[in-house]
């Protein structure tokens, strides 16, 4: 909370959500065997075919693992190119606590 009130915005509410473990099970919830930057690899087939990114151990290191050594461990670039090339619906499928976030997105009127 400390966070958000420092950050100078004005709200009403505040809403926290909190990613299963890393926000970076987020992100493989929504990768496809044909996202940029992913080195093929058993454990790449393994994210692909999960229907539930929230059971990833580690899911940091999992994704560094998987990416390509040019952005693999920069954050903002890994989310700049996560933003561009998401499956948004087989990550609102894969992680209940994106959905959940989505969600409220959405009752906001954030989202469309």
């Amino acid at each position: 909370m400390t966070a958000i009130e420092g950050a100078g915005v004005d709200c009403i509410d505040k809403k926290i959500f909190v990613s299963n473990i890393e926000i970076e099970s987020w992100f493989m919830a929504g990768m496809t065997n044909d996202f940029p930057y992913v080195m093929k690899s058993q454990e790449a087939e393994e994210i692909f075919g999960s229907s539930n990114a929230e059971l990833f151990d580690m899911p940091k290191e999992k994704l560094d693992r998987i990416l390509e050594p040019k952005i693999s461990g920069n954050r903002e670039t890994i989310g700049n190119i996560f933003g561009e090339h998401i499956n948004l619906s087989l990550a609102l499928s894969k992680s209940a606590t994106f959905s959940r976030f989505y969600d409220s997105l959405k009752e906001d009127g954030m989202i469309l």
